[in-house]
Formats: C-alpha cells, structure tokens, sequence
C-alpha cells in the first residue's frame, strides 16, 4: 500500500496543503483538478523529486528513504532527456542506472514494445514531442516498479501512443502495481482508473468508479461548474 499522509508543499498561494490519501497494490488512481491545484507537486514529493515542507510517504508501512527508483517509476509531462543522446543511449543508460540487465536483446524489446525503433538512433533533440513523451513513458516503466506516478501523460501522444499507454497501464494493474494519473484529459481517466482523487485547494476527495454517475459530472458538481 502506498500512503500520503498530511503532504504539504507550498508556493506562496500555490502547491498542496496537507494531502492525505492511499492506494491499494492493482489500482489506477486518477488525480484531477484545475490548473495550479498542486497535481505536478503531488506527484513529484511523492516522487522525491521536491522535499515537501511536512507529511511523510509510506509504502508497505515503512516511510519511504529517497532516493527511491526501485520504487517508483516518473513520467513528467514536459520530457526531460539528455539532448545529445539517442533513444537507444538514453534507454541503456537508465538500465544501468538502476542495476538492470542491460543487454542488447533487452534494449530492442524496449524499443519495439515503446514503438521507438524507427528513431532509436536519433538524436533525442531531433525527436517530435510524442516520441520524447514515448521515451519517458519507457523509462517510467523500466524493471516494472511496483509504483506508477504518470503526470499528464497523453500531451503529446498520437492515437497509437494513446492505445500503447493504456495497455501499459493496464498490464501494471495486472501485476499488481499501484499507478497515480494526473490529467485533465476525463474521458481518458474514465477507460483506465478505477478510483479518482479530486484537488480542490485544502480538500482531497477520493471517489470510487461506479457509481453509475460519469466522471464529468462528478467534476462539475463538484467544482461548481
């Protein structure tokens, strides 16, 4: 299980104020809310990305000791790779990173799986923005990390990387993963998530899926729109 407990980050009137909620091992949790409500911060203190000002994450009971990368998997929603290396490079590169079989067979199942193979040797600078956002979904999801943290993970993706992203999504699932989507993208949410976390300043509501009542209406009522 994987526990947020009263996190807070603040930038002036902005960040997340004293958030707390859990996910279960095999949920897709979508976390939803208007632009500036904190999402991006959520997930990168979850991440150990930012230091949050108070509150602790935990996982399996024990408060999580960053760096953390056998634990979670980022994508963040503006790619953020070196310029000058290829897909292929900066794939192998994270594999050593983080102590994984690093060899050739392994690199080109990447590739292929992640639909990079015709771009694998180009420069990561000459990439459009959906194959920049392909390679970080790739490097989210090396060594299968029992936590997902996905921060606005359609922008930029064709219809084909869209279709790839969920079926990543729901193989994590499968085996057990949590996963945290932030997105604004509803419809989206609705194919893949099985609860949502509403941000709405110092609230934080989580809502099963089922209801029977669709996720845009729940974002209207209780957004106020």
């Amino acid at each position: 299980m994987l526990r947020i407990e009263n996190l807070t980050k603040k930038y002036g009137q902005a960040g997340v104020n004293r958030v707390s909620f859990s996910a279960e091992e095999g949920t897709v949790t979508g976390i939803v809310g208007p632009n500036g409500v904190g999402k991006t911060t959520l997930l990168q203190c979850i991440a150990g990305i930012l230091e949050p000002d108070e509150g602790q994450v935990s996982w399996n009971g024990q408060p999580v000791v960053y760096p953390a990368g056998e634990i979670f998997g980022y994508m963040p929603e503006f790619p953020a790779v070196p310029r000058f290396l290829t897909p292929r490079q900066t794939i192998l590169y994270m594999l050593r990173m983080k102590n994984l079989p690093a060899g050739n067979e392994k690199v080109e199942a990447l590739l292929e799986t992640f639909q990079l193979s015709g771009f694998a040797d180009k420069k990561n600078k000459a990439l459009s923005q959906g194959m920049l956002k392909r390679v970080t979904m790739c490097l989210a999801f090396l060594g299968d990390p029992p936590v997902l943290l996905l921060d606005e993970p359609t922008n930029g993706l064709d219809t084909a990387g869209l279709l790839m992203l969920k079926d990543r999504i729901r193989e994590a699932q499968s085996r057990g993963a949590i996963v945290l989507v932030s997105s604004h993208v509803l419809d989206f949410l609705s194919s893949i998530n099985t609860q949502t976390m509403f941000l709405k300043g110092t609230e934080c509501r989580t809502i099963d899926r089922g209801s029977g009542i669709s996720l845009e209406e729940k974002y209207r009522v209780y957004f106020g729109l």
